[in-house]
């Protein structure tokens, strides 16, 4: 009698497993095959850019469903950052504030950094921090417009770069230069929540809508954080998180928003007037209360306040 080879006995083995692995996948039910849940914040946009202090702007947030279940989830948006003050007065001579190092600035991640800005001997300054460490302003570098005699620069920098770095004065850098430290761990402010309810289907997105009421908030540049919550089974969590998009506080009236309430601001409000978010004229800024129409209300907001300049 012949003896079966090695060789076909081995493939014999392979294909009665092939047959099996196949007859298994095809017998069990669909209900064992592994669900995805996946949830993303995929965008946050604010038309509005300024919103005057003690009047509201409509924030979106688009969340979508990446996964093959349907899901409810929370959502919260928050702002990012507070507003710090610091004053400088130049001396070309004895260093900001006629102090060498200059007085430190220490703030967290996305705060506003507002500095009055001000030459005390009459010579040309300037602000700027050195995230490269060359001790020359750089592209991408925050830096103020120039400081002359008399003048009062009113300038406002978001701290976006974590890290130890110097502040200077481009004309003056030895004498005039100090510690601009920004920690890394950020104030967030919630500006709301939400429920994704009913449930969102797999592979659709929603856009939920938020309203941002800015009384008693300080003026400042802050950026926006939406943050889905995760779901259950969810592992990737990347993208529940979406920072992006800015609104500035600004004076009421302070369309521009530069510091003064003056002819500036009614241009934009003019150019817009009577129009609505579907108009082709349609400015979000100029709708300084929100009520979705440039009109005489925009306007009398700045005319209550023209001529004013933030102190």
């Amino acid at each position: 009698m012949n003896k079966p080879s090695v060789n076909g006995l081995v493939s014999n083995v392979i294909a009665i497993c092939f047959s099996l692995l196949l007859a298994v996948t095809l017998i069990l039910p669909s209900g064992l095959a592994q669900t995805v849940h996946d949830v993303a914040v995929s965008n946050v946009f604010s038309g509005k850019t300024v919103v005057c202090q003690g009047f509201t702007a409509t924030i979106n947030v688009t969340v979508v469903n990446k996964g093959d279940s349907p899901e409810n989830f929370n959502v919260t948006l928050s702002r990012l950052g507070e507003t710090k003050t610091y004053t400088l007065v130049g001396f070309m001579i004895t260093g900001w504030n006629s102090s060498i190092p200059a007085p430190a600035i220490n703030v967290n991640l996305w705060d506003t950094v507002s500095l009055t800005l001000s030459s005390g001997d009459g010579g040309t300054h300037n602000f700027f921090v050195d995230y490269n460490g060359n001790k020359l302003p750089s592209v991408g570098e925050p830096i103020s417009p120039t400081i002359t005699a008399g003048s009062i620069i009113h300038y406002s920098l978001v701290a976006s770069t974590a890290g130890a770095f110097t502040y200077y004065c481009q004309f003056h850098p030895t004498p005039m230069n100090g510690p601009f430290t920004t920690n890394a761990t950020s104030i967030a402010t919630s500006i709301g929540a939400q429920v994704v309810n009913p449930s969102l289907p797999p592979a659709e997105s929603r856009t939920l809508s938020f309203t941002w009421n800015s009384i008693g908030m300080p003026k400042g540049n802050y950026t926006l954080r939406a943050v889905a919550d995760t779901v259950a089974g969810e592992t990737s969590v990347a993208d529940n998180t979406f920072i992006g998009g800015f609104i500035v506080v600004s004076m009421p009236g302070d369309v521009t928003p530069d510091g003064t309430i003056d002819i500036f601001d009614v241009v934009p409000i003019a150019l817009a007037f009577g129009a609505t978010s579907t108009s082709p004229n349609w400015n979000f800024n100029a709708d300084i209360n929100n009520d979705g129409i440039v009109d005489i209300f925009d306007i009398v907001v700045v005319a209550l306040h023209f001529g004013q300049v933030d102190p």
